[in-house]
């Protein structure tokens, strides 16, 4: 939420001077990135979420489809763009209208909605024009799940008031309801849905710049969530996933924290393990120093040997160095507990990363926003990397 909020300062100061010319050479940059098979070739596509600079904010936003050519594996077609919202900050990908196709949720920073592309059903390959939803100001990330039980997807947004939720629609499969809005005190930096307390209900995380919110589901009440407990989170917790991280069947948290302030310094990931006897809480965060301006995490069995491991992105904004994707491979002798970290070169600003075997050899790469660049696994050393190239497209 911060270097949201710096970003477009910057972008104020340095936009429209006298007569309301530019002063700056217009620029697009990277802000997000997913992966999911986009046109049902069996092949993994990208979705990088964009923002054109030309002036000062709103600016404009669109998703960028790469579509992976599967002729030739590892390589992809020149992007589709598709308007969104303005300044768009996150993106999730899920089927969201049960026709078989993966849709798109995009979270718009300045124009305070979330824009939904669903699959173009006439084209395989295509989406829809984006429908835009109010969420909330600042709203920068979005999480795709089931919250009332219904059994249509429905959204997760984090905005500056706390944490929004828009229904899907219980009889207009693919559109939604008017966003309910669950309050929290300070900027929410990202949101992540899973069953927490194993009721078989999905709960919802939310993060803050220095608390983590758990909101648990009533048990009565579908789509209805209780107070929150809250968590002491890092310096700056940006963005939440959560998972079982020691293989106790037990949903565990992974919040990145990308440091104390803009110049950097004690950027961690920390991994709160769920209480095994009291479902739902979890004890003190277990912390592992990551690189400076740390923004988000992969979490994936990188390695092949049945244990979750992270991958970090980084974009080191204490320097004028470029940033990094450290990979945290899981100690095979300590279940939840992390060797040191493998760093790799991902441009200079890998805020957003995703995983996926992107170029058919069974072995999980990553791809980060910066490019965006594939770090593809090495073939005889399970679970490092090759350096990030920008993709290969034609």
């Amino acid at each position: 939420m911060f270097v949201v909020i710096v970003f477009l300062t910057l972008c104020v100061a340095c936009g429209g001077g006298g007569g309301g010319s530019d002063i700056i050479t217009p620029f697009t940059i990277n802000n997000a990135i997913a992966t999911g098979d986009l046109n049902g070739d069996g092949e993994f596509d990208l979705a990088l979420v964009t923002t054109y600079i030309a002036g000062p904010p709103p600016h404009p936003g669109h998703v960028a489809v790469y579509l992976q050519d599967p002729a030739n594996p590892g390589t992809f077609f020149s992007a589709v763009n598709y308007t969104v919202g303005s300044d768009p900050w996150h993106i999730a990908i899920a089927d969201l209208n049960s026709d078989g196709k993966l849709d798109i949720v995009v979270a718009n920073t300045n124009s305070n909605d979330v824009s939904v592309l669903l699959h173009d059903t006439t084209y395989s390959d295509s989406f829809r024009a984006a429908i835009n939803y109010t969420s909330g100001s600042y709203t920068n990330f979005v999480a795709i799940g089931d919250l009332n039980g219904d059994g249509r997807p429905d959204i997760a947004a984090a905005i500056n008031e706390g944490v929004c939720i828009l229904f899907q629609h219980p009889v207009n499969t693919g559109a939604f309801l008017p966003a309910i809005r669950l309050s929290l005190p300070s900027g929410t930096s990202s949101v992540a849905i899973g069953d927490l307390n194993r009721d078989g209900r999905p709960d919802l995380v939310a993060t803050t710049s220095d608390n983590i919110y758990v909101f648990t589901q009533d048990p009565t009440l579908p789509g209805i969530f209780l107070s929150a407990a809250t968590y002491a989170a890092g310096p700056r917790a940006s963005s939440v996933v959560i998972h079982d991280i020691d293989s106790d069947g037990l949903a565990d948290m992974v919040v990145v924290n990308a440091g104390d302030s803009s110049s950097g310094g004690n950027s961690r990931i920390s991994i709160y393990f769920q209480d095994q006897g009291n479902p739902g809480q979890f004890h003190d965060a277990t912390n592992y120093p990551s690189a400076n301006g740390s923004r988000s995490v992969a979490v994936s069995d990188f390695n092949g040997d049945g244990r979750p491991d992270l991958a970090v992105a980084a974009i080191v904004y204490s320097s004028q160095s470029p940033g990094v994707v450290q990979v945290f491979i899981q100690d095979s002798a300590s279940p939840g507990k992390f060797l040191l970290p493998q760093s790799y070169g991902a441009g200079y600003t890998p805020q957003s990363i995703a995983s996926r075997d992107l170029n058919g050899d069974g072995k999980l790469d990553l791809v980060s926003n910066d490019g965006p660049m594939i770090l593809i696994q090495k073939p005889a050393q399970p679970g490092k990397f090759a350096d990030g190239l920008i993709i290969p497209v034609h």
